[in-house]
């Protein structure tokens, strides 16, 4: 009998698992023999003729015949590709998707992945992370997943000119044949093109739901921003869910609107108990109540989405797991959680061959000798180089890793930051790790939970200075924001040789804080959505760097 739905995911998601820890034991040479598999089956292709990989024996015939790449050197080949359907160019498998980069480097760039990738990215990923909260929650509670809950992904998915879909890279995670069988989302949800209040039509669906499972989303705002709409929101979902029907002030295309009133029942029952839940509470654990068979969270919430994974963790309670999902990016599935609740996540040494150039912030230039995993040491922080299972070769992806330690032979390591995203007004070059920690600091210094910060290099003001965007859940009046400032300047001063310089030589003006009003960010990602961006990809904004975002945050400024 063949197995579907939740007992298959968990089934797949124990087999990774298993399959990562057998890898973890020799991972080195997991990484390498992945690398000479890659060359083998490759070296007939254009770029494989191009570049010798027939005389590829071996690492040190890669590294001297192969230099890295950006996606410049890939994109004539990725054009041919999309608009004629050429084959064989950059690898000799075929191209399943064109993934969608998120728009943090500037460009759009369409990534291809192949089946095998997909596969992976699956698994590894998404069934992975209920395999390990079956695992690890049984063995605490004896409390088993359910079959279903709400993934909040969205799926936008568009094509080619050659039949080939695209769209984000985390959209292929919703596979028809499985998501129907375990969302609490009706199919006229998950792959609607339709403009509707996404927020208030998802939750009105998965609150009908009291045995909901799981809830994910590919990053923890997004899971935030809907807790937050149902704290500030309740009353009005109530009123829909003991009507049935979708309230006549909520957003939603005509056809949509009529197509999910026909789902719908009115359900007073569900409606009072969450109105007596609501008004019940205060602050705090409450999420446990409204769906008490809740076993999983899973979402990204590392790096700058770690604010936003505090906040939901103080709604959850003890027994509700954790996953951070993984490391994903649209050129390779990376890393992936092998430990309920930690931040590290595994390299996963079959999905791609990863080289690590070491970075020393207190050098200008780097020497860029890259390492192998076998030679990576706890602590330090590295840029990775992806040679990944759909033709790109020694490519720079822009991110920057740290390593906290080893599982048997195989690296766990975090996102740090992308190596990119920095801002520069007189060469001090402060990047967005070091802008990352000093914000840390001053929320735990002040006592203040920080969710989102952005930075305007202010050009306007002589000499110029930093104007540093903050957004906290509570109302900060203007007659702190001197306090902050001058706390931050401290910080910043002492995490950044350059920048404290140019402020004691009066280079720069000290920089100054200013507070945006609560839920300013989620209505730029609101927005977003609006103007047809995928929610799935929308990241926070580190840098403000045009007119347009300026007069957004700005007009959002706390009184």
């Amino acid at each position: 009998m063949k197995i579907q739905g939740m007992e298959k995911n968990i089934a797949d998601g124990l087999a990774a698992l298993e399959r990562m820890e057998q890898a973890s034991m020799s991972a080195p040479q997991v990484g390498l023999d992945t690398l000479m598999s890659l060359i083998r089956e490759n070296e007939n292709t254009e770029y494989g003729k191009k570049y010798g990989f027939r005389d590829i024996h071996s690492y040190a015939d890669y590294a001297r015949k192969v230099p890295f790449s950006e996606y410049e050197d890939y994109e004539p080949y990725i054009e041919r590709m999309i608009v004629f359907g050429d084959k064989n160019l950059i690898t000799a498998s075929d191209i399943q998707f064109y993934a969608h980069t998120s728009g943090t480097s500037g460009v759009f760039k369409m990534i291809p992945r192949t089946g095998r990738e997909l596969e992976i990215l699956y698994t590894d990923i998404f069934q992975r992370a209920f395999g390990l909260c079956e695992k690890e929650s049984a063995d605490k509670t004896e409390r088993h997943l359910g079959e279903r809950g709400a993934n909040f992904m969205e799926t936008q998915i568009g094509f080619t000119p050659t039949g080939t879909s695209h769209g984000a890279i985390s959209e292929t995670l919703n596979h028809p044949e499985d998501t129907s069988s375990c969302s609490v989302f009706p199919e006229e949800i998950i792959y609607s093109t339709a403009d509707f209040d996404r927020r208030h039509i998802k939750l009105l669906f998965a609150l009908r739901d009291k045995h909901l499972s799981f809830l994910m989303s590919t990053f923890s705002p997004m899971i935030h921003d809907m807790i937050t709409y149902l704290q500030l929101h309740w009353r009005e979902l109530c009123d829909d869910l003991e009507a049935g029907r979708i309230g006549d002030k909520i957003s939603a295309a005509p056809r949509l609107r009529t197509r999910l009133n026909a789902i719908l029942t009115p359900d007073p029952e569900r409606a009072e108990e969450i109105r007596r839940i609501m008004e019940e509470y205060e602050d705090g654990v409450f999420i446990p109540e409204i769906w008490p068979d809740l076993r999983l969270v899973a979402c990204v919430g590392t790096a700058t989405f770690a604010p936003y994974m505090e906040k939901i963790r103080e709604h959850l309670g003890k027994d509700i797991a954790v996953d951070q999902l993984g490391y994903v990016s649209s050129e390779s599935t990376v890393a992936a959680q092998i430990k309920e609740g930690e931040e590290a996540c595994m390299l996963l040494p079959y999905s791609g061959f990863y080289e690590f150039i070491p970075m020393d912030s207190d050098s200008e230039t780097q020497e860029e000798i890259p390492v192998l995993m076998d030679q990576l040491e706890a602590g330090r922080e590295y840029e990775l180089i992806v040679t990944n299972l759909s033709g790109f070769y020694r490519y720079r992806i822009g991110d920057v890793v740290r390593v906290t330690g080893f599982h048997n032979k195989c690296p766990m390591i975090v996102f740090s930051y992308r190596k990119n995203q920095l801002v520069s007004m007189y060469g001090e070059k402060v990047t967005e790790a070091v802008m990352q920690r000093s914000i840390e600091k001053l929320a735990a210094e002040s006592g203040t939970t920080i969710l989102e910060y952005s930075i305007y290099p202010d050009a306007q003001s002589d000499p110029g200075r930093y104007i540093v965007i903050l957004e906290s859940d509570e109302e900060i009046g203007k007659d702190r924001w001197q306090s902050y400032s001058d706390k931050l300047n401290r910080i910043l001063c002492e995490a950044h040789d350059s920048y404290r310089a140019k402020i004691d030589r009066k280079i720069m003006l000290p920089l100054e804080v200013r507070f945006v009003q609560p839920q300013t960010y989620a209505l730029y990602r609101d927005m977003k959505i609006l103007a047809g961006a995928s929610p799935n990809q929308i990241k926070p904004v580190h840098v403000i760097g045009n007119d347009k975002l300026k007069r957004f945050f700005f007009a959002l400024l706390q009184k």
